[in-house]
């Protein structure tokens, strides 16, 4: 066994494999020429080769000056660099739909491919044959390419070589940096991490659409309930003083909230002529003129801070000095008197049409 492992040897690995594995890759040399740029960057940056580096790209990671001491210098940390410029593969393909003279069908079958990925990115402005707005739309920021992963030097070639891999968040950013599917290396997981994610995106775009509008179901749920307990406030406090009712809603006894009021003063109202009005027109109508009047003397009962006791046919019963106590019980209850009988002027008598008139008294 040891004589066998002694005659096994390494496989040789081609530098044009090599490149294969790493598409993103760059070689540099110490005055920070490309001499080398792997396929898939060749795709998007083609004029890459022969320009400085540091020329072409901003180093975002580490925070250190983008030179070949300060590389060689942390030769175990992660590097991200991002494009100056933004790419133009969009544009470039764009120009290529644009011309109709291909070689043959096959080679128009494959732009045609090309042109419906590239339409679904761009959207309804190229259509419309707008596509530098489209264009233009996009923003650069976007659509500059970011890559990530080591510089290791080699010593063979005396040259570092940046063995990067896209940073990107979906197949749409994917899509607007020039990239494909088909431009990722496949013998890593890049491909299989872009799906996934996207996969996961859109099952959380999914998820969060669904949680609004649970959201808005209860909002309006919401906003009923309210309503609804509005409505049975207003109709409880027809019934019972506010102050009563906000201390039966805490929990009080029904007996401890009775109290004597030794002074107060009563005020009842009737309708003159009422039950000859009555015998000439229909319920409805008694019921109409009736709402009119009382939602005057309602209103006004608030004005004048007097407590609405009941209210049987057209009587109409109020007290002042009670639930609030107050010396000027009497004082409010002339107010209110004197505005009854101004406030009706305008009502009419639906069995003759003449003036509704009121008796007051307390």
């Amino acid at each position: 066994m040891k004589e066998d492992e002694e005659e096994q040897e390494i496989l040789p690995i081609t530098s044009d494999f090599f490149f294969e594995v790493f598409p993103f890759n760059i070689v540099f040399r110490q005055d920070m020429v490309v001499h080398n740029v792997g396929s898939g960057l060749a795709t998007v940056f083609p004029d890459l080769d022969g320009k400085k580096i540091n020329d072409a790209f901003l180093l975002a990671r580490p925070l250190v000056e983008f030179t070949w001491n300060m590389i060689i210098s942390h030769p175990n940390n992660l590097f991200e660099i991002m494009s100056k410029e933004p790419v133009k593969r969009e544009r470039n393909l764009h120009n290529r739909v644009q011309n109709s003279d291909y070689e043959n069908a096959n080679r128009s079958a494959d732009v045609d491919v090309e042109l419906m990925a590239f339409q679904s990115i761009i959207g309804d402005d190229y259509k419309d044959g707008n596509s530098a707005n489209a264009m233009e739309s996009w923003g650069d920021g976007s659509r500059c390419l970011k890559l990530k992963g080591q510089m290791r030097y080699m010593p063979e070639w005396e040259s570092i070589i940046f063995l990067g891999t896209p940073v990107m968040e979906s197949l749409s950013a994917m899509f607007k940096t020039g990239l494909y599917i088909n431009d990722l290396s496949m013998h890593d997981s890049s491909r299989d991490l872009v799906l996934a994610g996207t996969q996961q995106s859109e099952e959380l775009k999914r998820a969060l659409i669904q949680e609004q509008k649970k959201s808005s179901k209860l909002e309006e749920s919401m906003k009923m309930l309210d309503y609804e307990m509005k409505k049975t406030d207003d109709l409880l406090y027809r019934m019972i003083p506010k102050p009563v009712a906000k201390r039966l809603r805490k929990g009080e006894p029904a007996v401890n909230t009775c109290e004597v009021f030794p002074d107060v003063t009563i005020l009842f109202s009737d309708v003159v002529g009422f039950t000859r009005i009555c015998s000439h027109i229909t319920p409805m109508q008694v019921v109409s003129m009736l709402n009119t009047m009382y939602t005057l003397f309602d209103t006004l009962s608030e004005k004048h801070r007097v407590f609405k006791v009941e209210t049987i046919g057209d009587a109409y019963m109020v007290v002042a000095g009670a639930p609030e106590k107050t010396k000027y019980h009497a004082h409010n209850i002339c107010d209110m008197a004197l505005d009854m009988v101004r406030s009706i002027d305008h009502l009419k008598d639906p069995s003759n049409g003449n003036n509704i008139q009121i008796r007051v008294g307390g």
